[in-house]
């Protein structure tokens, strides 16, 4: 080991002494300093550089290992601490609970409803809830599968569109059209027969053909290497290996991709026990996924026309054979079938309609606004002028459009107010600039769950911004979003009982949201059924809410034609505004307004140039700075920013209304309860005005 490769060296035996002579008789001892005395190594061993690497990185992994070992014996001594705890917790709560059940059994109904906030624990939750008793269903030949689902899911007694839908679509296996007002209970209305039917279907083997049965197809088989990563039901893995090739029995069409996976819940609670496979087919979600579902043979498919085209188009065999449907519903029909939406779906009621469809399909149709009409401009004195369509010619074009085999049973259980019974109607006339303004009161007076709707997508994104920067954190859903985000924005807004979202008209159909107090109409609806089904996210069940519409001179005329067609003759009440507090509202808007729009200036530049030097440097090209926004006064914008952020922010700490403020929004009765107005005086008023009007 030469030229510097020793690193070291390790003595193999003590070091020995040598004894040292200084100095003789006649010579002097020699100065030695600070030498005490010589040491001798005669065994020993040279150490190079890889030796002693090697050495050190075993002493390294040595002391690791013991550091990793006490790390893992910490880890695992916290985790039996937070299992006890836990454990603990869970034993304390269920105690209150099952202390709360027996101290009164009578509040059963009402601890279903207050539970999840005496019991953090999901599971507790579950063990809690007791079946309920649910003989009001014997009557209408629910089979016991779902009966049981019904029980544990609190459902004691049907809705009354349930008690006239069931034992015709069961029993007389008729087609079944179905009106009722929004949140009345129509998902289960189709629901149940369908499953009910599937059920007897499985047990008299009376499922579709497989498709090799069927004359002139030819059947691709099954590949053998087929990714097996989603859910299947244990039933469903039993099946033979042709499961694929059979023809789908039940299909579901929504109009939107939030309804269809809310129907699919829905149908998946009940048919706990039922042994059935339901599945979601939507647009913004994985194709392939969705391909291999289907794949599988589920019972039912629960989907949107698009999607469900694009796979069909596709070749897929498992929708290959449409015509062979044993049971089509179609939810809210009334806007699928409007002229000029969803022309998928009228390729697909083609393909259901064709020569050879199974003359014994049932059809199940169901809208709130199935059997509402426009009413037109009252032009009595003119000639040749319809007063537009009836229910009964609505329904027959309705039927033929469908290809319905039979004569449907008709189930009208909608009233001459068409909404909710418990829903207070109201609206605030306005500029189109004060719109923001009382937005922000309604909002700041009236705490709860509230849904604004808007008719334009650029429409959310500034009423977003503007209550961002107000601090209500508002939560978005329209049609651009990716559905996974839209999804996400849902659960969120289900999961605050404060929460506020701001939406467009993909949110107005079918989606049974829990608890939203108010909806708002930031801008008129274009039609009844738009109103209808906006509105009817609120005061559902039997529950109370409001809807309330902000007017301003353009949209009267949108107005008008929505009250003429509820048959509203005198227009809706005001919502009455205390006008004390709009002061303070204003000043409090028109800041966050002035923060918003300089905000988007600033970022909308940066966008613009990001997007050119990014595209620039990716096709190495030298970038022209006349082809970017300058901005000279970004710096001197930002500060203005900051300056109205603190001012907005000292305004906000600020409380807008006083000590005792209650206001009541207002009532069936058209009474309001704000402090210092005497609203009765303001309402009979107004109705005296009206009836001058009239006469």
């Amino acid at each position: 080991m030469l030229g510097g490769q020793v690193k070291s060296i390790v003595a193999n035996q003590n070091w020995e002494s040598i004894p040292l002579v200084v100095g003789g008789r006649d010579t002097p001892a020699p100065k030695f300093k600070d030498l005490i005395a010589f040491e001798e190594l005669t065994d020993y061993s040279l150490v190079g550089e890889k030796q002693e690497t090697k050495e050190k990185d075993i002493t390294t992994s040595k002391k690791q290992s013991v550091a990793n070992k006490k790390r893992k014996k910490d880890r695992q001594a916290k985790q039996k601490a937070l299992k006890r705890k836990l454990f603990l917790n869970e034993l304390e709560n269920k105690t209150k609970c099952d202390a709360i059940l027996t101290s009164n059994t009578n509040k059963k109904q009402k601890l279903v409803e207050n539970v999840h906030a005496t019991c953090n624990n999901k599971q507790i939750v579950e063990n809690v809830l007791e079946p309920v008793d649910t003989a009001a269903w014997n009557s209408l030949f629910v089979p016991e599968p779902i009966l049981k689902s019904l029980s544990e899911l609190g459902f004691s007694k049907p809705m009354p569109i349930q008690e006239q839908t069931l034992p015709v679509a069961i029993r007389d296996k008729r087609d079944i059209l179905g009106a009722a007002e929004t949140g009345s209970g129509k998902t289960l209305a189709f629901g149940i027969p369908l499953l009910h039917h599937l059920m007897e279907d499985k047990e008299r083997n009376l499922l579709p053909s497989t498709a090799k049965d069927l004359p002139g197809t030819v059947v691709e088989e099954p590949s053998s290497d087929f990714e097996d990563d989603d859910p299947t039901p244990d039933d469903e893995k039993s099946n033979d290996n042709s499961a694929a090739r059979k023809v789908l029995p039940a299909l579901i069409l929504t109009p939107t991709r939030e309804l269809a996976i809310q129907v699919k819940s829905h149908l998946m609670k009940i048919s706990k026990y039922a042994g059935l496979w339901v599945v979601s087919v939507v647009g913004g979600m994985a194709s392939q996924k969705q391909t291999r579902l289907l794949s599988k043979g589920p019972d039912v498919v629960v989907a949107t026309p698009g999607r469900l085209w694009e796979l069909m188009d596709s070749g897929h065999p498992y929708l290959a054979h449409l015509h062979k449907l044993r049971y089509l519903v179609i939810d809210e029909a009334d806007r699928m079938l409007e002229r000029g939406h969803f022309e998928d779906l009228t390729r697909l009621l083609d393909a259901i309609k064709r020569r050879g469809a199974d003359k014994k399909r049932q059809t199940y149709i169901f809208s709130a606004t199935l059997t509402t009409v426009h009413q037109g401009p009252s032009r009595k004195n003119v000639k040749g002028v319809s007063e537009g369509p009836t229910k009964s010619a609505k329904l027959d074009k309705l039927v033929k459009r469908i290809g319905m085999r039979q004569k449907p049973h008709v189930v009208d259980l909608t009233t001459n107010k068409v909404t909710a019974e418990k829903l207070s109607e109201a609206k605030i006339i306005c500029h189109v600039s004060e719109k923001d303004f009382y937005l922000y009161y309604f909002l700041k007076s009236y705490t709860g769950r509230t849904l604004i709707f808007t008719n334009s997508i650029d429409c959310i994104f500034r009423l977003s911004g503007i209550l961002e920067v107000l601090g209500c954190r508002p939560l978005h859903i329209h049609a651009k979003m990716q559905q996974r985000q839209r999804l996400k924005h849902l659960e969120r807004f289900q999961a605050d009982n404060m929460s506020v979202m701001i939406a467009s008209d993909v949110a107005a159909r079918g989606l049974d949201i829990p608890d939203v107090k108010h909806v708002i109409h930031y801008q008129v609806p274009r039609t009844m059924e738009t109103y209808i089904h906006r509105s009817g996210r609120s005061a559902r069940s039997g529950k109370d809410g409001l809807s309330l519409m902000f007017v301003s001179a353009e949209e009267m005329v949108f107005y008008k034609r929505v009250c003429r067609s509820l048959k509203k003759d005198d227009g809706m009440p005001l919502f009455l505004v205390n006008q004390n507090y709009m002061a303070a509202v204003r000043k409090r808007v028109n800041i966050a307004r002035d923060i918003d729009k300089m905000s988007h200036k600033i970022k909308k530049t940066n966008l613009h140039n990001d997007w050119f030097i990014k595209n620039a440097e990716a096709m190495e090209m030298a970038l022209d700075e006349d082809m970017l926004i300058k901005n000279d006064d970004d710096d001197e914008l930002k500060q203005v920013i900051s300056s109205k952020k603190q001012q907005l922010a000292a305004l906000l700490k600020k409380p807008i209304f006083p000590k005792g403020f209650s206001g009541k929004f207002i009532t069936q009765t058209g009474e309001l309860s704000l402090p210092g107005i005497k609203t009765e005086n303001v309402f009979n008023n107004r109705k005296k005005e009206s009836r001058k009007r009239r006469n």
